[in-house]
């Protein structure tokens, strides 16, 4: 099955538009029905998966082990599971504004303070996460 605008993911998220994809999978935009917000779904290639059974292992451990790390310098992880066609998905917190691919597309190189700020951040999550 083919993801598209109007499938549900579970009774309560259901997929508003594609947000971004790559090598490994795509990220969508959802609404939460029951918490009326705005949330981010992850899907993992199903190729991929059915490839190497090992990716939904590692997949369900990265929203397992992202779900316990607490620092407003890492997603929040709502749900995951796998849909009825056996595409594993993770439901997170939908962050809104620019990606630094974006930022850097616009306006080019970071000044050296905006790079210690995407750093410093960065290395906060990072911290929370060991």
């Amino acid at each position: 099955m083919d993801l598209i605008a109007g499938t549900l993911v579970t009774d309560n998220v259901r997929l508003v538009s594609l947000l971004g994809e790559g090598g490994m999978g795509c990220v969508w935009t959802a609404d939460h029905l029951s918490l009326r917000t705005r949330v981010a779904v992850k899907f993992v290639s199903s190729d991929l998966v059915k490839q190497d059974p090992t990716i939904a292992t590692r997949f369900n451990r990265e929203a397992a082990l992202g779900a316990q790390i607490k620092s407003p310098h890492v997603v929040l992880m709502f749900d995951h599971g796998v849909m009825a066609d056996g595409r594993p998905y993770i439901v997170m917190e939908l962050l809104e504004g620019e990606s630094l691919q974006d930022r850097l597309d616009r306006l080019g190189r970071l000044s050296t303070s905006e790079t210690l700020t995407v750093v410093s951040q960065t290395c906060k999550g990072l911290n929370k996460a060991h």
